[in-house]
């Protein structure tokens, strides 16, 4: 535990950094004194304050509950401080879709290449993550990135060091210093690391050139180094694949890949020496270190560092093997996963390098912090091709093509990069893999993306967890998705990295909050952390309302699905038939083939669902109840609906009336004098007519609430179109039973028959 530093640290970083505040810090009680205490600073280097941090305020202060005169009080402070040019608000119309966190993150991202930043927060997760990503490099950048809180037991402003104690400075620096640069990685000396591959659309000649080797090093167990000569002696053998052989070495932590003979070519060989001579030091890029030869000083193949983990598609591509491996495994890990693997991908593509294949066999997982790319041998580097590629992974443009002929684009590698993403996010499931879907090549070549988005609804999702996995999902990662994949954005520029990661560490950011997230399978606002949730995403507010009863929406769908089952064999005459049991082959992601790589031929329905996941039979025509029924039928369903309603209060009116007249009648009975014979009648209905609204509203906002929206505007339309063109008001009432007529057929070719019905036939259809 270090001791408070002197406060003349805080008044450095303030005068030298970009100030960005969150709304935490707004609230705080001491906000007006710090603003004081430094108004001098802030006259010349201003705060910066997101206006969505100040939409958050209003929020709050529109709510009226325990927060509302500490809202009123932090705009107040954000008036007086802009009043007085001691502070700016800033920011851009896209940051009204998020939260203010996530717009702290996107401009520390955005602007720490160039500027040294600090951001004032009481914030415990935005510290974290802002301090984890600086430790971890993922900025890289050389300029300072520090967090500014109020102590809780001084209530003064100081420095928030990582291990969670406030200072005056920078924890950790020498006295006199007050920032420290961020480094990425930590580089060996070596005058080449800094510059990056060539790139080049040229591939280099000869490359098919075989070389001749004649010594049997496996049998020998000895190469050579070719940078220093020195012996290598081969140990344990690890495996062996269609290109080479694998083995331990003398040399700890270093592993030795022999080429096979008939692929030893020239081509090989200058790859190898082009990577090793460069220092690629990101950890978990398993770069060539060295060539190896033979005695005869013929090029046999390479020395790289050892990796751990399981291969991705081995892993979390199985999700019910995973899950039964790693039961504390949740969406909060497959996000993290995710960025560590795209922060390795964006470093290779600055050194000017492809990968090409993007295989998940070829990624080991160690855990959601470490992951390892092997076989990097197939790297596109410079006039190099990587000669292999994976069908999945393949965009459309260049499927069934000869890879080891040409040399593939950044904009053919972004495809493999969001096929990769998508797969991590949907645990192994191929963004086009959907029902009634081809092979894998003839699917992305259709470009088929059977998500929906908004209003953009599409056909032929899988069955099973695989859609509500995507309702899980941001919004600004749908329609990243929807970028990448869907057949309206064919030859257009595909999502970049950068913009990956920005979403991912947004998404990572929301999935921090406790409030935001919880664990199913009961289902509940927010996102659910279960990598294979079991209900769609619901929103407080907005969209369908959160079921009731503690049923998950997969129980529904199978519920539904063996109601029509039955149905359908009661109509036929025939037993119903016996659902499968979906079923995930032996070989796993692993036999997926791989064009220009032996594989094991497997051929595999279209939609495979993981071991454990239903998947549910289409919905047979005509199979619900009420189906061709005389009410669902579009000209006859917008009379017939309000007749239902009609009917509902009617029935509650007599029913009160007749309550109310038997009252009378006691009355009558027991006073003989009693006049006005009646009033309980009236009063019945009455009180029968408000229920039987209460009831007809009621059963229409359980399945369609928009009817109400829908009949509302038509009647006003009617009423007002009818009453101006006959210059007439007693023309408005015929005109309002018009549109609401012409407005429940709108309704009604909107919502489709089977949901007309699931609201007629409680009535009439009984």
């Amino acid at each position: 535990m270090g001791e408070l530093a002197k406060p003349d640290r805080l008044l450095d970083v303030l005068k030298s950094h970009k100030i960005l505040v969150d709304t935490c810090f707004l609230m705080h009680r001491n906000f007006d004194k710090f603003l004081t205490d430094y108004a001098p600073v802030f006259e010349h280097n201003q705060l910066l304050i997101p206006r969505r941090v100040v939409q958050e305020l209003q929020k709050i202060e529109k709510k009226r509950d325990h927060r509302l005169q500490t809202a009123r009080a932090a705009l107040q402070s954000v008036e007086n401080a802009v009043s007085r040019g001691l502070a700016q608000l800033r920011g851009e119309q896209s940051d009204d879709r998020t939260i203010a966190d996530n717009v702290i993150s996107r401009v520390v991202e955005q602007h720490v290449t160039q500027h040294d930043i600090v951001v004032l927060t009481n914030d415990f997760d935005l510290k974290e993550w802002i301090y984890s990503k600086k430790q971890a490099g993922c900025f890289g950048s050389r300029h300072s990135l520090l967090v500014v809180r109020f102590d809780p037991q001084l209530g003064t402003a100081r420095i928030w060091g990582r291990d969670g104690n406030t200072r005056g400075g920078n924890p950790g620096l020498p006295p006199g210093r007050t920032t420290r640069p961020v480094q990425r990685f930590r580089l060996p000396v070596n005058p080449n690391v800094a510059h990056p591959f060539a790139r080049t659309t040229t591939l280099e000649p000869g490359l098919e050139t075989s070389l001749s080797a004649k010594e049997d090093v496996e049998r020998t167990g000895i190469v050579y180094n070719k940078l220093d000569e020195k012996p290598v002696r081969l140990a344990n053998k690890l495996g062996s694949g269609g290109e080479g052989t694998v083995y331990e070495t003398d040399q700890a932590g270093v592993l030795c890949k022999i080429y096979h003979k008939s692929r030893l070519t020239k081509g090989t060989q200058g790859k190898i020496e082009l990577m090793a001579s460069r220092k690629v030091a990101h950890p978990g890029i398993c770069w060539p270190l060295a060539a190896v030869n033979d005695s005869q000083g013929v090029f046999r193949g390479f020395l790289m560092p050892r990796a751990s983990g399981e291969p991705l598609g081995h892993g979390l591509f199985i999700p019910t093997v995973w899950l039964a491996k790693y039961p504390t495994w949740t969406r909060r890990e497959s996000v993290r996963l995710a960025i560590r693997i795209l922060e390795a991908i964006q470093y290779l593509h600055r050194m000017g390098v492809l990968l090409g294949d993007i295989n998940p066999m070829n990624i080991l997982v160690a855990s959601e912090n470490s992951v390892f790319f092997v076989d990097c041998d197939s790297f596109q580097i410079q006039g190099f091709p990587c000669p292999v590629g994976s069908i999945n992974f393949v965009a459309p443009e260049i499927q069934g093509q000869d890879f080891s002929k040409f040399l593939r684009t950044l904009e053919h590698e972004l495809f493999a990069v969001a096929t990769l993403l998508f797969m991590i996010m949907m645990p192994g499931k191929p963004p086009y893999s959907h029902q009634g879907g081809a092979d894998g090549a003839a699917n992305i070549q259709k470009m088929h993306f059977p998500y929906p988005l908004g209003e953009k609804s599409s056909a032929g999702a899988p069955e099973g967890a695989w859609r509500f996995c995507w309702s899980h999902l941001t919004r600004p990662l749908k329609e990243a998705f929807h970028q990448s994949f869907h057949a309206d954005f064919r030859g257009q520029p595909r999502v970049p990295v950068q913009t990956w990661l920005r979403l991912f560490r947004d998404y990572e950011l929301i999935l921090s909050k406790d409030m935001a997230v919880f664990r199913g399978p009961t289902p509940q606002y927010g996102f659910d952390l279960s990598i294979l949730p079991q209900n769609f995403r619901y929103v407080e507010g907005k969209g369908r309302p959160l079921p009731t009863g503690g049923e998950t929406d997969l129980q529904r769908s199978v519920r539904r699905m063996a109601a029509t089952s039955r149905v359908v064999a009661s109509s036929s005459g025939s037993q119903p038939q016996r659902q499968r049991t979906p079923y995930v082959p032996s070989g796993g992601y692993g036999a997926m083939p791989s064009a220009g790589r032996a594989a094991p031929s497997r051929k595999q329905p279209a939609s495979v669902p993981p071991t454990g996941s239903y998947q549910a039979p289409t919905r047979s025509p005509g199979s619900y109840p009420g189906a061709g029924e005389w009410y669902t039928t579009p000209l006859l369903w917008p009379i017939a609906a309000p007749l239902k309603a009609l009917l509902e209060i009617g029935g509650c009116v007599a029913a009160g009336t007749a309550v109310g007249a038997i009252l009378d009648g006691l009355l009558f009975m027991l006073f003989r004098n009693y006049s006005g014979f009646g009033p309980g009648a009236w009063g019945g209905g009455s009180l029968g007519g408000i229920a039987g609204i209460f009831f007809a509203g009621a059963s229409i906002s359980k399945v369609d609430s928009a009817m109400f929206t829908a009949g509302g505007i038509g009647i006003v339309a009617g009423a007002t179109g009818s009453a101006l063109c006959a210059g007439s008001a007693s023309w408005a009432l015929p005109g309002a039973v018009g549109g609401l007529v012409v407005g429940l057929f709108a309704r009604r070719l909107q919502i489709g028959q089977q949901k007309a019905a699931e609201y007629m036939h409680t009535w009439f259809g009984k």
